[in-house]
């Protein structure tokens, strides 16, 4: 016999009274401590029965009961069962024909595979089989492990259909997880993904009425260059004058420097007038040889030449002497030598002759003048050739033999300590200071590459920021750290961009033969391919229009610094490779386009790393807040008129409070204070709006599609299994322990499904983000989140408990007669 169900709360007591009951019903009484191997076949079935009845189950399957005995013992079985069928379902399996067909009260007969039903009652409603016998009882319940049992079964002989479920709820679970994700953190995934493009902590200050820049400039006057070197009396050694002439064109026909002997004119080759234009000073720092020593001020009217060995013994053979350097120098010390400097241009019907005694020499590979008047170019153009000149260096003059005069400064130091304290100054906002170059001094300056420590004045025109508003921003309690400049063409940050780094091409690295190479290899290439240029390990790319994760960014330090110096990270000195504590930057100063033939040049500097900030894995430069103007005006040579501010950026603490940045732009309202972050996320709001709504429109119709086809899916699979759920009920199973069966078989399926979409979710985040790194040069991306994967999986609980309440109605409906015919 088998206990189909137990619904007795049992304990000792209860269990020995029942014993005792149910041997004494069978006759078995005296048997209770008998061994089974004394028993006869009839005892032992009424053990069985009493094992069986024990319990008080509401259904007993019977096996045979009569099998094993004779016909007295089998009718005496058959009567003990049919007395109990007064309390519980009796179903018994039997081939003796007679007794059944004498005790039961429906039989069922099989037949070459077809069953026959007959029933021994008149009455057809008990064709029920007796069910109120069952609801009389406590509910039948269903073990979970034979629910897990018959849900495994289920799905070996269902694969297609649980295949089909699988892919609708795991794609239902995996496309409502992007939107959802997307619609919830959409602005935050988009904004964070720039915040290692973008530095939150900062404030960028910019003018409300256009872009800053010069306008126009003219070269300053005597008054205002004595000002200066009154203010700057410290910081400056001298000031001169440079005449912005084309020398050479100006006097095609002669153009020469003569010695005079004997009445006669002996050219000294490679002098020209363009060196009186460009003479060297003779002051307390040359260090130069003299010949003869003890040459002190000279007069206007006298010069001291530097020649060649050869020159000088082509002097000496002239004034007939021997030819050495200290001989020439005696000579000159006890006799008056004359140099005449001849000029003419024939199409002017002009012709000059300057005279000078000549007092002194030095011996150079180059030719060149020296004088110890720092106004002596002035003396001899303007005084005695009698030149016209002009301030305005950008207008076309009516006579072309007009000179552009501009004065300049020269500092005692590096031209970065008076450049930085000037910058500054209220009083000399409006001016412009030009390093020294190529273009004003072609002889001193023939690779660009100056060290004259002069510096040309110009007055200008234009728009500008003031740099006062840094103390009045700090006077209204704006908290910030530091701050620093961008320009069109030193360091780019203006705040309406993402990128923000040199606004040129430029490489850093430690090894000098791997900026060489990126200079051979791209010299001679479209300047727009440099954009895509790959750099070798060892060289780290700073062009802000070239993004990387590997981009190099400028942070401001208060420190003190040489002009050549710098601090970095940890970060930016792996990825150099080298331990040098000597770095090379090269930079594209120029593209010049000749047919078809483009040319790139570059201009490299040699920096010194003062030290190495560790556990800091970014890629930052750190130096004072001028340095993103001093580095390419004073060792790139970039003209200032290209380095005009064009936004201020505060370092600070922390983001920005949104309230103090509007309290800034209503005291100050002729400038913008934005955080560039702020900017980003305003746009996005603005244009995420409608999107999310499609988003979140379309995660719902997602849901509701995926519910329906459970519904569906569920409601098909309860009817095909509606004979087994009328044998659930039969059994005394109620319509919601039959319906936890296919909960639990859609929670079993949902779980897996709700895995592999959360493992998608995080296989498509990884993606996303390398697609955003290599786009963006972030890879923040957060598709994946804690509350993404618990509305996930609130998702899959609620699609499988729509799919049961469809089987629960279906096995509510069920007619049971009809599937156990």
């Amino acid at each position: 016999m088998l206990v189909c169900n137990n619904l007795l709360k049992r304990n000792k007591e209860n269990i020995d009274l029942r014993i005792n009951e149910l041997l004494e019903l069978l006759g078995i009484r005296k048997l209770k401590h008998e061994y089974v191997k004394n028993l006869s076949g009839g005892e032992k079935q009424r053990v069985g029965i009493v094992r069986a009845l024990v319990t008080s189950p509401n259904i007993i399957f019977c096996d045979e009961p009569s099998g094993a005995l004779d016909k007295i013992n089998g009718d005496f079985i058959f009567k003990i069962l049919k007395q109990i069928s007064n309390d519980a379902i009796v179903i018994c399996v039997t081939h003796d024909k007679e007794l059944a067909n004498r005790y039961s009260d429906r039989i069922f007969e099989f037949n070459n595979k077809k069953v026959a039903v007959k029933s021994n009652r008149k009455n057809k409603l008990y064709d029920s089989i007796c069910i109120s016998k069952i609801l009389k009882k406590e509910q039948a319940k269903l073990s979970f492990r034979f629910i897990f049992q018959h849900i495994k079964n289920k799905i070996k002989l269902q694969k297609f259909r649980n295949i089909l479920k699988n892919f609708l709820l795991s794609t239902s679970l995996i496309t409502s997880g992007i939107s959802l994700s997307l619609s919830i953190n959409l602005n935050n995934t988009i904004s964070n993904a720039f915040n290692n493009l973008v530095d939150q902590n900062s404030v960028i200050m910019t003018k409300k009425n256009g872009n800053c820049g010069v306008f126009d400039y003219y070269c300053a006057g005597d008054e205002l260059i004595n000002d200066i070197v009154k203010d700057y009396s410290n910081d400056i050694d001298y000031y001169g004058i440079n005449y912005f002439a084309d020398f050479e064109n100006l006097f095609p026909d002669e153009n020469a420097l003569y010695i005079l002997n004997e009445n006669r004119y002996n050219k000294i080759n490679g002098f020209s007038i363009r060196m009186f234009n460009e003479f060297i000073l003779k002051n307390n720092q040359y260090t130069e040889q003299i010949y003869p020593q003890g040459v002190r001020d000279l007069e206007d009217d006298e010069l001291i030449i530097s020649i060649t060995h050869d020159q000088m013994k082509e002097i000496c053979l002239l004034l007939k002497i021997i030819r050495t350097f200290e001989n020439l120098g005696k000579y000159l010390s006890t006799h008056k030598v004359f140099l005449t400097m001849r000029l003419r241009n024939n199409s002017w019907e002009y012709y000059d002759e300057q005279i000078f005694r000549l007092r002194g020499v030095v011996l150079s590979n180059k030719n060149r003048v020296i004088h110890s008047n720092p106004l002596f170019n002035e003396y001899l153009f303007e005084e005695m050739m009698r030149f016209p000149t002009s301030n305005k260096i950008n207008k076309e003059e009516q006579f072309p033999w007009t000179l552009k005069k501009m004065y300049y400064i020269h500092t005692k130091k590096y031209q970065t300590y008076f450049l930085n304290k000037i910058f500054y100054d209220e009083k000399y906002k409006d001016l412009i200071f030009e390093s020294d170059k190529k273009r004003f001094s072609p002889l001193s300056c023939s690779n660009n590459n100056c060290s004259t420590n002069k510096i040309f004045v110009f007055n200008s025109f234009g728009n500008f920021i003031d740099k006062r508003m840094i103390k009045k921003v700090k006077s209204l309690g704006f908290d910030f750290e530091d701050y620093y400049f961008s320009s069109d063409l030193g360091y780019l940050n203006n705040g309406t961009s993402i990128f923000n780094g040199f606004a040129r091409p430029s490489f850093f690295s430690c090894d000098i033969n791997k900026i060489e190479s990126i200079i051979d290899t791209y010299s001679k290439i479209e300047t727009d391919e440099l954009s895509n240029l790959k750099v070798p390990e060892g060289v780290l790319d700073a062009y802000a229009f070239n993004p990387n994760k590997n981009n190099i960014k400028f942070s401001p330090i208060k420190e003190e610094f040489l002009p050549n110096e710098i601090i970095i990270s940890e970060g930016f000195r792996k990825l150099l490779h080298s331990n040098s504590n000597e770095i090379y930057v090269t930079m594209l100063r120029a593209t010049e386009e000749n047919a078809t033939i483009i040319r790139n040049d570059f201009s490299t500097i040699k920096l010194r790393i003062k030290r190495v900030i560790e556990n800091d894995e970014s890629i930052t430069i750190y130096q004072n807040g001028n340095f993103t103007i001093s580095l390419f005006r004073d060792l790139f040579k970039i003209s200032s008129l290209y380095l005009v501010p064009t936004s201020i950026i505060f370092k600070t603490k922390s983001r920005m409070d949104f309230n103090k940045l509007n309290n800034l732009r209503e005291v100050f309202p002729q400038y913008n204070f934005v955080n560039p972050i702020e900017n980003i996320e305003n746009s996005i709001d603005d244009s995420t709006i409608f999107l999310k709504l499609i988003l979140n429109v379309f995660s719902l119709t997602t849901i509701l599609i995926t519910i329906l086809l459970m519904l569906i899916i569920t409601t098909i699979s309860t009817i095909q299994n509606h004979r087994e759920n009328a044998i659930f009920k039969v059994l005394g199973f109620n319509n919601i322990t039959i319906s936890s069966v296919y909960l639990v078989e859609n929670l079993y399926l949902g779980v897996q499904c709700f895995c592999i979409s959360s493992l998608s979710l995080f296989l498509i985040n990884f993606l996303l983000s390398k697609i955003l790194d290599s786009f963006l040069c972030s890879s923040y991306m957060i598709l994946v989140s804690p509350l993404i994967i618990l509305i996930n999986f609130l998702i899959m609980l609620t699609i499988c408990i729509c799919g049961t309440i469809g089987s629960y109605f279906q096995i509510k409906n069920l007619n049971i007669v009809n599937y156990l015919r």
